[in-house]
């Protein structure tokens, strides 16, 4: 089937709660995490095209990372199709809340789905897990314990009876170096106690305030509306409060959601 127009929403996600648990001899991170998404995203338009073309409409964004993504897809599904693929962004770069990742995985079920190819989750993360932790978490749309490298999911359902607040300073922080400088590492914990929100904590936040120390500031600021946690490696931060206005009037310039 040859498509004229695909237009799909690429949501963004929150870690809730990060914990590092150890770091592989390859590199890698075994991470616990529960990750939700949230009502902000980026709206990628797919396009039939003579050759393949990646584009950021209205930032200025390296496209390889999605170019990586789009071969892998080509060539384990021996897709010959070529695609033209714009991305509006709205997710904001740098702020712990899987935008690229996220794209990725969104980008991959739209190929998948317009070559009429029915893929399992479990086969999606196996082949494109190694392309980045959160991509695996994009192809499921519930509220998930994550570990490992990001490749084991555990769906649950209980609700989150607290009002969250997201605030982003519009700071880009670079995933890379937080992991190079995140000294801390803590025990897994039993999935019947993740679901007690009083527990939730970032083991990223001593790393990325080292890196960026307003970051600290801000989250002594906003704790004085409720829990304040950083999401991902930053710059966001999950405050669990119903005080939004008051959130937004102090910080007009902020995203806050």
């Amino acid at each position: 089937m040859v498509i004229n127009m695909i237009k799909v929403k690429s949501c963004a996600k929150v870690n809730l709660m990060l914990k590092v648990i150890k770091k592989r001899e390859n590199g890698y991170h075994e991470l616990q995490m529960l990750n939700q998404r949230i009502p902000l995203f980026d709206e990628i338009v797919i396009e039939s095209s003579d050759e393949d073309k990646i584009e950021f409409v209205n930032e200025n964004i390296s496209a390889e990372f999605l170019y990586k993504v789009l071969k892998k897809i080509k060539s384990i599904y021996n897709i010959e199709k070529n695609y033209f693929i714009k991305i509006y962004k709205n997710i904001p770069v740098g702020a712990g809340l899987g935008g690229a990742s996220m794209n990725a995985a969104t980008l991959i079920d739209a190929i998948l789905d317009d070559n009429n190819i029915q893929e399992t989750i479990n086969n999606k993360i196996t082949y494109f897990k190694d392309l980045g932790a959160d991509i695996p978490y994009g192809f499921v749309d519930k509220k998930a314990i994550v570990e490992g490298i990001g490749e084991n999911i555990y769906i649950i359902e209980k609700e989150i009876t607290n009002s969250l607040v997201l605030v982003n300073p519009n700071i880009n922080i670079s995933t890379k170096e937080v992991f190079e400088n995140n000294a801390k590492y803590t025990l897994k914990l039993d999935h019947s106690t993740i679901i007690n929100e009083d527990i939730y904590e970032n083991d990223l936040e001593e790393a990325t305030f080292k890196i960026c120390p307003y970051l600290k500031e801000l989250k002594e600021k906003l704790s004085v509306y409720g829990k304040a946690v950083m999401s991902g490696t930053g710059s966001s931060f999950i405050v669990h409060t119903d005080k939004y206005e008051e959130i937004k009037k102090e910080y007009p310039d902020y995203l806050v959601l």
